[in-house]
């Protein structure tokens, strides 16, 4: 919300710039072959390589509900960052100058969906950006004209972390103005307004999804353990099995911690970034 693209992303080849042993390939990898330890590329020819680590992220998961996916806003790249922004700031002009008081309410009413991490963080950073560009620049829009709402499916946020962290964010979000609507899904939406499962219907023109991800998989088919999402179950020390050399990190994988699985969040995935690289390093001498 305030800070510029060039804050938040830096280029690869300008990081690897010192390092000599370094090559950099901008391509899309069509297929992983584990058994042949080769890379298939959309428009190069294929690599091969003697050690492999998956970190290929996650996308966006709409469960189906093909009517949220086109029109609902998503959070994976600059690109949509800065999309979600532009959308922003159109709809406070829009609504600066609406006559019409129901489509003003819809232009300034901003739907999150989805309590975890993600959606806690963006409602939060939402309600924060409105509040500084809409005080200083938009002098005919009323503070409480603007709402934003968080929906959760389930009865709590942050269902991934401990019920007192949930509670704590939730009683956050409520003191600085964002209403938390949780045990509601979204059942469907348009350009207009937002429909929750409990038949609730909000009008809006903004949803922003973070309700759900699945893993980018590279690999396919192959006959590999996963989890219910379609990460890989990698072992304790994040080997693909049955895999010589192939590692997975970050949302594209994780290892099994009794009943739950490592969060796709970037801490854990750094951690497993370093704890991967010193394992080739130690293999490789």
């Amino acid at each position: 919300g305030l800070l510029n693209p060039s804050d938040v992303a830096y280029p690869l080849r300008t990081i690897f710039r010192h390092s000599p042993n370094v090559r950099f390939r901008q391509a899309t990898v069509t297929r992983v072959d584990l058994a042949s330890k080769m890379l298939r590329l959309d428009a190069s020819p294929p690599l091969t390589y003697d050690y492999l680590v998956l970190a290929t992220g996650s996308t966006d998961n709409y469960f189906g509900n093909q009517d949220v996916a086109r029109v609902s806003l998503g959070l994976k790249s600059l690109e949509d960052a800065t999309r979600l922004r532009n959308h922003v700031l159109s709809c406070l002009e829009r609504a600066d100058a609406e006559p019409d008081p129901e489509a003003r309410r819809a232009l300034l009413t901003f739907v999150v969906v989805g309590g975890g991490p993600t959606g806690v963080e963006s409602s939060g950073a939402l309600n924060e950006l409105i509040a500084i560009v809409a005080g200083k620049d938009y002098h005919q829009i009323p503070r409480a004209e603007v709402r934003v709402i968080l929906v959760e499916g389930t009865d709590r946020l942050l269902n991934a972390f401990s019920p007192r962290l949930g509670r704590y964010a939730q009683r956050v979000l409520t003191r600085r103005g964002v209403a938390v609507r949780t045990g509601a899904l979204v059942k469907s939406a348009n350009g207009h307004s937002v429909t929750l499962s409990d038949g609730t219907a909000i009008a809006s023109a903004t949803i922003i999804w973070s309700a759900g991800v699945r893993p980018n998989d590279p690999i396919g088919e192959a006959a590999l353990p996963r989890f219910r999402n379609a990460r890989i179950q990698v072992d304790e020390w994040l080997r693909i099995p049955g895999a010589p050399g192939a590692f997975g990190i970050g949302d594209a994988a994780s290892p099994r911690l009794g009943d739950r699985e490592l969060p796709m969040l970037s801490p854990p995935a750094m951690q497993a970034g370093r704890y991967v690289a010193r394992t080739i390093a130690d293999e490789v001498r």
